[in-house]
């Protein structure tokens, strides 16, 4: 808002009231942290989430609040409206702000039981998650991720 007040060349104070009429009449539109963010922009938001998801298999929503400067409990609650719908993934149980694919979950089940069927006599999970640092510890404690 402030650097509406200043392209218009009005007073902070001007761009606030109407900002705040203007709430009060869309519903579409939101006031963060002196930004007004529309549903459009969180709609946008989310599809370059969906397309890290898909890049990456997880996305943490803590890290994109630190990168895009927004709140972490304002991101969680419109992402998690969007997930299923224009992001393609599931909320992690435990972890409510990580998101993250089928296709990571199966990929990284794979990788696991690749490498316990190469075990040859028992060792401690801690070996295993040190000398495969590509799979998430999650993987071998969580409830949320089914690896059966």
């Amino acid at each position: 808002m402030v650097d509406l007040a200043s392209t218009l060349n009005v007073s902070l104070g001007v761009v606030t009231a109407r900002a705040t009429e203007l709430l009060k009449t869309e519903k579409g539109l939101h006031l963060v942290l002196g930004q007004l963010i529309t549903t459009a922009f969180l709609d946008s938001f989310a599809q370059d989430v969906n397309e890290k998801l898909i890049q990456d298999g997880v996305v943490s929503l803590h890290e994109l609040s630190k990168t895009s400067d927004l709140p972490g409990d304002f991101l969680m609650e419109q992402m998690m409206r969007r997930v299923s719908k224009i992001i393609k993934g599931k909320q992690d149980e435990t972890e409510n702000w990580m998101i993250y694919t089928e296709t990571f979950v199966q990929r990284n089940t794979a990788k696991l039981r690749g490498i316990l069927s190469g075990v040859m006599r028992p060792t401690p999970l801690h070996q295993i998650m040190n000398k495969t640092n590509q799979l998430s510890e999650k993987l071998f404690f969580s409830k949320s991720y089914s690896l059966a």
